[in-house]
């Protein structure tokens, strides 16, 4: 089966969708697909191609370009150029848009709803139960609760499938013994992750119990709040920040800690939590509709709280007082990733929803790219993304192509 997806990179990022490229195709390229994955990058390089090329990936690569029909137009020459059986846009807006001529030409096309926010809500409404003109062929849930939110508003042009990140269960683990060893791992940014509030959330516990300590891995735009936040406190001793860390070296380093803490409004599926299950760590998670509950059963794998405070204070205490429940809780989660959410079970996913589109999929024509792009109104929820050309000439666009110009151009990406 010939695979095209699409991603962006750019240095020294780790967010959820790049580490699911580094993982995920791989895998489906040792099984013996011919994967091919679109990298739009932002900055200097695509980091992440050439980790990808070394696992037999076929990396296509190309500045990330400021307005949306710049980039449907490298997307649609690119899937002719590849031809692939099946075109994944996974979370690209301009790839969503490229979906419809795409689908035209009989190749079945699949997006990714990883989130419960607004942008892919919107890309629901637009591209899933909307006009079906613009209607992609498949969709990719992460959750169960996201699944189910969908189906409620009955689609008629686009089959849905649960499919998670997956995580690989490797022999690293966590050896739960000793002083409370914390750690989060993620983006530290206020919204959404509430990245300050979980620092307010460790000075409550740490103010019960001396011997506690914590490390926050990832990067942000909280990152100087954040220092200042913990050096308020008197914390810079026992709470550390690391940085971004490769997705191939995540577990070594959760498996030196012993709890995964992630106090976030929302989230999908989330990797960090399932990347610490799979190496023996407890995760303790503010109880949000979604995939944390799918992951976290309270009591069985993991702890889940009602809030930021008091109820956070004493699980940790929990936790630090028991041993045995933290070995038991750790065995648990281990076991529910391995057997629902490793790596293996989602390529087994993608393998089976892939296959079922494609015999569901009209008969191949030739690809036919439009001279003009007339696309719907710019919904609210996508414009951070959707940025139209308007009445600009195509010679114009085509200019704004070149390198040295497209260099001048900024544009601010959000994952």
């Amino acid at each position: 089966m010939k695979m095209l997806f699409i991603y962006y990179d750019r240095p020294n990022y780790y967010g959820g969708p790049i580490v699911n490229a580094r993982r995920l195709l791989p895998e489906l390229r040792n099984r013996g697909h011919d994967v091919h994955c679109l990298i739009n990058y932002l900055g200097s390089e695509a980091p992440s191609a050439n980790y990808l090329s070394q696992q037999g990936v076929k990396c296509h690569l190309h500045p990330f370009d400021h307005y949306i029909e710049q980039q449907i137009e490298w997307i649609l020459h690119k899937v002719t150029e590849v031809q692939p059986d099946v075109f994944i846009p996974n979370l690209s807006v301009a790839g969503w848009f490229s979906s419809r001529w795409v689908r035209q030409a009989g190749i079945p096309t699949i997006a990714a709803h990883r989130n419960d926010d607004a942008f892919y809500w919107a890309m629901v409404d637009e591209f899933v139960t909307g006009d079906p003109e613009w209607a992609v062929s498949g969709l990719v849930c992460v959750s169960e609760h996201l699944y189910k939110t969908v189906k409620e508003k009955k689609p008629k042009y686009t089959k849905l499938c649960v499919i998670p990140s997956g995580v690989p269960v490797t022999n690293q683990l966590s050896d739960q013994t000793g002083p409370l060893r914390l750690v989060y791992v993620g983006r530290l940014v206020q919204r959404a992750k509430r990245i300050l509030d979980l620092i307010d959330a460790l000075a409550l516990v740490m103010r019960t119990r001396d011997d506690i300590i914590a490390t926050l891995v990832g990067d942000g735009n909280e990152l100087q709040t954040l220092q200042e936040r913990i050096e308020s406190y008197s914390l810079e001793d026992r709470i550390r920040i690391i940085g971004t860390i490769p997705s191939e070296k995540i577990q070594t380093i959760l498996a030196h800690h012993h709890v995964l803490v992630l106090l976030s409004d929302y989230e999908g599926t989330p990797g960090a939590v399932m990347d610490g299950m799979a190496a023996g760590l407890v995760p303790v998670c503010l109880d949000i509709p979604g995939g944390v509950r799918e992951l976290v059963t309270h009591g069985e794998t993991g702890l889940l709280v009602k809030d930021r405070k008091q109820d956070f204070v004493n699980a940790i205490g929990r936790l630090a007082n028991d041993n045995a429940l933290r070995k038991k809780l750790a065995t648990n989660a281990r076991s529910h990733i391995k057997k629902y959410y490793s790596l293996s079970v989602a390529a087994d996913r993608w393998e089976t929803f892939c296959t079922e589109l494609i015999r569901e999929s009209n008969n191949r024509i030739p690809l036919v790219i439009p001279s003009k792009y007339s696309l719907p109104p710019v919904r609210p929820g996508l414009k951070r993304e959707d940025r139209r050309i308007g009445s600009v000439p195509r010679r114009v666009l085509r200019a704004l192509a070149h390198p040295f110009k497209r260099a001048l151009t900024k544009v601010r990406l959000f994952y």
